[in-house]
Protein backbone atom coordinates (compact mmCIF):
# COMPACT_ATOMS: atom_id res chain seq x y z
CA UNK A 1 0.00 0.00 0.00
CA UNK A 2 1.14 3.37 -0.58
CA UNK A 3 1.31 5.91 1.96
CA UNK A 4 2.20 9.61 2.20
CA UNK A 5 1.24 12.10 4.72
CA UNK A 6 0.94 15.91 3.52
CA UNK A 7 1.38 18.76 6.11
CA UNK A 8 -0.03 22.30 5.37
CA UNK A 9 1.60 25.02 7.74
CA UNK A 10 0.95 28.64 7.54
CA UNK A 11 1.06 29.07 3.90
CA UNK A 12 -2.13 29.02 1.92
CA UNK A 13 -1.73 26.09 -0.15
CA UNK A 14 2.03 25.73 0.30
CA UNK A 15 2.39 21.72 1.48
CA UNK A 16 4.86 18.90 2.04
CA UNK A 17 4.41 15.55 0.62
CA UNK A 18 6.58 12.92 2.70
CA UNK A 19 6.58 9.48 2.07
CA UNK A 20 7.57 6.71 4.99
CA UNK A 21 11.19 6.92 4.10
CA UNK A 22 11.54 10.31 4.34
CA UNK A 23 11.39 11.44 0.79
CA UNK A 24 9.96 14.41 0.56
CA UNK A 25 8.37 16.74 -2.25
CA UNK A 26 6.57 20.39 -2.50
CA UNK A 27 3.01 21.21 -3.91
CA UNK A 28 1.43 24.54 -4.11
CA UNK A 29 -1.09 25.82 -6.71
CA UNK A 30 0.08 28.79 -9.00
CA UNK A 31 0.31 32.74 -8.20
CA UNK A 32 -2.94 33.11 -10.20
CA UNK A 33 -4.43 30.51 -8.04
CA UNK A 34 -3.87 31.80 -5.06
CA UNK A 35 -0.56 29.85 -4.29
CA UNK A 36 2.99 30.94 -4.08
CA UNK A 37 4.20 28.54 -7.21
CA UNK A 38 7.16 27.38 -4.88
CA UNK A 39 6.25 23.59 -5.89
CA UNK A 40 4.64 21.44 -8.21
CA UNK A 41 0.55 22.07 -8.82
CA UNK A 42 -1.44 19.36 -7.64
CA UNK A 43 -2.60 19.11 -11.76
CA UNK A 44 1.12 18.23 -12.29
CA UNK A 45 2.02 16.22 -9.38
CA UNK A 46 -1.22 13.88 -10.81
CA UNK A 47 0.53 14.15 -14.55
CA UNK A 48 4.22 13.24 -12.63
CA UNK A 49 2.69 9.99 -11.08
CA UNK A 50 0.52 8.39 -14.56
CA UNK A 51 3.76 9.29 -16.25
CA UNK A 52 6.28 7.26 -13.96
CA UNK A 53 3.53 4.57 -13.20
CA UNK A 54 3.34 4.21 -17.44
CA UNK A 55 7.17 4.47 -17.65
CA UNK A 56 8.21 1.80 -15.36
CA UNK A 57 5.16 -0.07 -16.79
CA UNK A 58 7.08 0.05 -20.17
CA UNK A 59 10.62 -0.77 -18.81
CA UNK A 60 9.03 -3.94 -16.69
CA UNK A 61 7.30 -5.03 -19.85
CA UNK A 62 10.40 -4.36 -22.20
CA UNK A 63 12.65 -6.36 -19.61
CA UNK A 64 9.92 -9.20 -19.67
CA UNK A 65 10.25 -9.64 -22.98
CA UNK A 66 14.09 -9.03 -23.36
CA UNK A 67 14.52 -6.06 -25.25
CA UNK A 68 17.02 -3.52 -24.60
CA UNK A 69 16.05 0.26 -24.20
CA UNK A 70 17.97 3.09 -24.26
CA UNK A 71 15.21 5.51 -23.43
CA UNK A 72 11.73 6.02 -21.90
CA UNK A 73 10.44 9.56 -22.58
CA UNK A 74 7.05 9.81 -21.16
CA UNK A 75 5.47 13.31 -22.49
CA UNK A 76 2.02 13.85 -19.86
CA UNK A 77 -0.39 16.92 -20.67
CA UNK A 78 -3.51 17.12 -18.38
CA UNK A 79 -6.43 19.15 -19.40
CA UNK A 80 -9.43 18.52 -17.48
CA UNK A 81 -10.58 15.22 -17.37
CA UNK A 82 -8.13 14.15 -19.82
CA UNK A 83 -4.81 12.75 -19.53
CA UNK A 84 -2.81 12.12 -22.51
CA UNK A 85 0.23 10.53 -22.35
CA UNK A 86 2.90 9.84 -25.19
CA UNK A 87 5.86 7.28 -24.62
CA UNK A 88 9.10 7.44 -27.25
CA UNK A 89 10.29 3.46 -26.94
CA UNK A 90 13.59 3.26 -28.22
CA UNK A 91 15.45 -0.28 -28.30
CA UNK A 92 17.96 -1.41 -29.84
CA UNK A 93 17.39 -0.33 -34.04
CA UNK A 94 13.64 0.33 -33.26
CA UNK A 95 12.34 3.44 -32.62
CA UNK A 96 8.16 3.85 -31.43
CA UNK A 97 5.56 5.84 -30.43
CA UNK A 98 2.81 4.92 -27.93
CA UNK A 99 0.38 7.25 -27.58
CA UNK A 100 -3.10 6.71 -25.25
CA UNK A 101 -5.84 8.34 -23.87
CA UNK A 102 -7.04 8.09 -20.58
CA UNK A 103 -10.18 9.53 -19.24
Amino acid sequence: MAKVTTNNGKENYLMEIQTPSGIKVVADEPIEKGGQDKGFSPKELLVAALAACTNATVRMYCNRKGWELKNINPDGNFQGFYYLIKEEVFRAGHTGSIKQNIS
